[in-house]
């Protein structure tokens, strides 16, 4: 939806069979959408004069700017800890990570707020291992195959590209390539694991980060806005997993509606790949009313007498757990978060060990059927949205985050685009 609203598309969903099928009766004719709000309303139009006026539009348009990304050397170092998560070695995702922690250290977002212990696989690692002679051979085979990628059609590209992730997979840890990864996790409180069998977990799912810069459409995307894909440089922030209870993502201004006055939210049962990724149904939604900036910046975060309004009841069926402690490698690109273009999502995050899908029976979870426990959870989010937005300079953010046993995880958080 985020690149949808930047690339100026369209990208509505229709819960209404009658309304599906007076859209599918139209197939062939020229639609004109107007979009108020949640409201989207469509009429048909002259063919010939919409042509016209998209043809005036592109000639009177300035040149679209082509997107560079900055060169990223490797460091030197196979894992970089908390402070210097810094631009140039570590993507978006852990320098946010980075100013939460200080926000949280110097008092600016409360204590209650939790944010997971972390450490970063900095930019240019993958390469770096890529070119130590035990991975002489994968490089050669990866090299062929990007040379080799067809995108002449959608079968040929994904093809080709499944070859390229193919090889990445083959990729072997350099000699203390693993023991520097291990004593940092110590240094930064993360328990490493805790045997051979799960060390070859933690580095398959790291390595399939590193692949998923070969995924199709991150590959299309950075095509289409002219960024050369051989820029690209992967980091990957590793994270405990918080076996969440419930998961979130908050807009700190309203997306839908523009209203920087007004938070806007989405939950659903367990862990958050059921909410950002392609799982049927819908998440509870909501939205309240912020306090202004400066009383936000003193401790005030929700309007006066505000309250959660539930704009929607989750419907998907199903949730995620995940069975046993276990690890998170999240992709950090420096493709991410440019000005002009959302990057964001297109590449894989992954947990060592799978997660367990169960069905979700929202109609006796209490965050349906008890107003005030319902109230009370959402509320709690929504501070703590409103609390971020306001030690990060009232930027608006887009915030991932968990519940658990009652405590608020803050996972992530970006500026909203």
């Amino acid at each position: 939806a985020v690149r949808a609203r930047n690339g100026g598309s369209l990208f509505a969903t229709c819960y209404e069979p009658e309304l599906l099928a007076q859209l599918a009766s139209m197939d062939g004719q020229s639609m004109a959408m107007d979009v108020v709000g949640d409201d989207v309303s469509w009429r048909s139009v002259d063919t010939a004069s919409v042509m016209a006026d998209l043809d005036a539009k592109t000639a009177s348009a300035p040149p679209k700017q082509k997107l560079v990304l900055e060169k990223v050397p490797f460091c030197g170092s196979y894992t970089v800890p908390l402070a210097a998560f810094d631009k140039g070695v570590v993507g978006a995702k852990a320098r946010n990570t980075k100013a939460l922690h200080e926000s949280l250290g110097d008092g600016k977002i409360p204590a209650w707020i939790k944010l997971p212990k972390s450490m970063v696989i900095p930019f240019g690692t993958m390469e770096h291992v890529l070119d130590d002679a035990i991975n002489a051979e994968v490089k050669r085979k990866l090299t062929l195959c990007e040379s080799q990628v067809d995108d002449s059609s959608e079968r040929k590209l994904e093809a080709s590209l499944a070859n390229c992730r193919a090889c990445v997979a083959e990729l072997m840890p350099p000699p203390g390539c693993m023991d520097a990864i291990q004593t940092e996790m110590v240094v930064s409180g993360i328990a490493p694991p805790d045997s051979p069998e799960r060390w070859k977990k933690a580095w398959r799912a790291l390595v399939k980060v590193w692949a998923s810069k070969w995924n199709e459409r991150a590959f299309v995307s950075l095509r289409n806005v002219g960024i050369a894909h051989c820029d690209l440089r992967m980091s990957v922030l590793v994270q405990p997993v918080v076996d969440a209870d419930y998961a979130f993502v908050i807009h700190t201004a309203n997306p839908s509606t523009g209203d920087t006055t007004e938070l806007y939210a989405e939950v659903v049962a367990g862990l958050g790949e059921v909410l950002v990724g392609n799982y049927p149904g819908r998440a509870l939604s909501f939205a309240i009313k912020k306090a202004s900036p400066l009383e936000a910046k003193s401790g005030t975060y929700l309007a006066l007498d505000a309250r959660p309004e539930v704009l929607g009841f989750p419907s998907k069926s199903v949730q995620l757990k995940i069975p046993r402690d276990t690890l998170i490698f999240r992709s950090d690109s420096n493709g991410e978060d440019l000005d002009g273009y959302a990057g964001a999502g297109l590449y894989e995050s992954v947990p060592m060990d799978p997660e367990n899908e169960t069905f979700t029976d929202y109609a006796n979870d209490p965050l349906v059927r008890d107003e005030k426990f319902r109230d009370d959870v959402l509320t709690k989010i929504a501070q703590a949205g409103i609390a971020i937005e306001a030690a990060l300079d009232g930027v608006a953010q887009d915030i991932e985050g968990v519940v658990k046993d009652g405590e608020i995880y803050v996972v992530q958080t970006r500026p909203q685009v």
